[in-house]
């Protein structure tokens, strides 16, 4: 009896023990299995989490502009509400709101918007622009209108101008024929009338031309007193033994009063009763030119035209441009000059040596002739000695300093000849120049001359 309880309570612990380790192992499979499910779960969260703060960081949740977003469960998403603002905006900006931002970001830059400027503020802007467009556009047509009724007030006057003008010519037409029938001793009358008026005409030119030769004379006379004045005191500045203060050479001598449309041909106020004859040339210098200016070497600047007498009036003459500087032209005012010419004065010449006036490397006395008539055919005075009376001294060729004789060469006659020869060219030439300084006269080389006379080899 005692053996049956005791394998009784020994059964019923081993059903317990049975028991208890099946439950444990139910409790644990259920704890592994509800751990397997939270830590899914929170993965999950974590998952869940990194997306939301993808989309909006917890700072960005504190900001004013965007808990609007995240406010009220009636709301759409916030990238939903995102999608639809930047649709309504592209809307506004661009008429295609599925475009990118770069796209319509190239459209602005192409339709003249600068970068970093608004899109509102370049609207304002040429809404502005169009402001003062249209205002300008209002004061345009205002003076368009005002410029019609003026054309229009205008065009009333010429109309009523256009009545008086017929109503004057149908009277005067009428008076016209009135006096066609008048008859012929009216048309007698007024021949008459006529040759005596023409007549009259006739004595009235005849008196004015009469009048102007009697001028023409007395400028005439005067000039001649103004050339014996200057004589006068030449002759008084000579015996004081100091030449004139004034180069009458730098002097001009007269002026251009015309010129053709083409610019090659002038007229000028010297004519024949100033002396002037065909083949005289004269240097031009800009109007106001009162005295011809000097360079560094001393030499006269030339003009910027050269011009040549090819007919003579009275009391003008007509030349031709044969010379001009690139870019100049000759005009009306212009002022006229020529070293030799002088109407009131009688300049003095002495010319020493050959020249090559056509330069061929031969200086001749034949172009030393040609010189002279120069001289003498445009007014000047030659002189065979040098004076205080002398203007000019007109110096040819330069001679060479002739080498001493060599010993071998004493006993030759030709060459002794020729040496004596050099010799004596050679210091008359530096005679003349001595002399020339002594008595302060201008000393012109062939080049200086044919410049000042306006000579152009052709």
């Amino acid at each position: 009896m005692a053996t049956r309880t005791r394998s009784s309570g020994v059964t019923g612990l081993a059903v317990g023990l049975v028991i208890f380790v099946v439950l444990f192992v139910a409790a644990l499979v259920a704890a592994i299995m509800l751990y397997t499910k939270w830590d899914g779960s929170q993965q999950e969260l974590a998952k869940v989490q990194a997306d939301e703060n993808r989309l909006v960081t917890p700072i960005e949740r504190q900001q004013p502009d965007i808990q609007p977003l995240l406010a009220g469960s009636g709301r759409p998403s916030v990238i939903r509400s995102l999608v639809d603002e930047n649709r309504k905006l592209k809307a506004l900006i661009s008429p295609n709101d599925q475009a990118s931002l770069d796209v319509i970001l190239k459209d602005a830059q192409t339709a003249g918007v600068e970068e970093g400027k608004t899109f509102i503020g370049e609207i304002s802007r040429l809404k502005a622009e169009v402001a003062d467009a249209r205002h300008r556009a209002e004061l345009a047509q205002k003076a368009q209108a005002d410029a019609e009724a003026k054309l229009a007030a205008i065009h009333q006057q010429i109309q009523a101008a256009s009545g008086v003008y017929s109503a004057a010519q149908q009277k005067t037409d009428v008076q016209v024929q009135n006096l066609m029938t008048q008859g012929k001793d009216e048309a007698a009358q007024a021949t008459a009338a006529r040759t005596r008026l023409e007549g009259e005409l006739k004595q009235a030119q005849d008196a004015a031309a009469a009048e102007v030769k009697a001028k023409s004379d007395q400028l005439d006379q005067l000039r001649q007193e103004v050339g014996i004045l200057r004589a006068k005191i030449d002759q008084l500045t000579q015996r004081s033994g100091v030449r004139s203060v004034v180069d009458i050479s730098r002097l001009p001598d007269g002026k251009i009063i015309d010129v053709s449309q083409d610019g090659q041909t002038v007229t000028i106020n010297l004519g024949g009763k100033q002396h002037i004859v065909l083949g005289l040339t004269f240097d031009v210098y800009p109007a106001g030119t009162s005295l011809i200016q000097k360079d560094a070497s001393g030499n006269l600047v030339p003009g910027k035209a050269i011009i040549e007498v090819d007919s003579v009036g009275e009391y003008t003459a007509t030349a031709r441009v044969i010379s001009l500087d690139q870019g100049a032209s000759v005009s009306t005012g212009d002022v006229i000059a020529n070293v030799v010419y002088d109407p009131t004065a009688t300049l003095r010449f002495y010319v020493y040596g050959p020249f090559d006036l056509d330069n061929t490397g031969s200086p001749s006395n034949a172009d030393k002739k040609r010189v002279e008539g120069m001289i003498t055919q445009w007014g000047g005075k030659l002189v065979q000695h040098l004076d205080y009376d002398t203007d000019f001294l007109v110096l040819g060729a330069p001679p060479v300093a002739p080498e001493p004789l060599r010993p071998e060469d004493a006993n030759d006659p030709v060459k002794v000849e020729e040496h004596t020869r050099q010799e004596q060219v050679w210091k008359e030439y530096q005679r003349l120049l001595g002399e020339a300084q002594r008595y302060k006269i201008t000393v012109l080389n062939q080049n200086r001359f044919l410049a000042l006379v306006g000579y152009v080899h052709r």
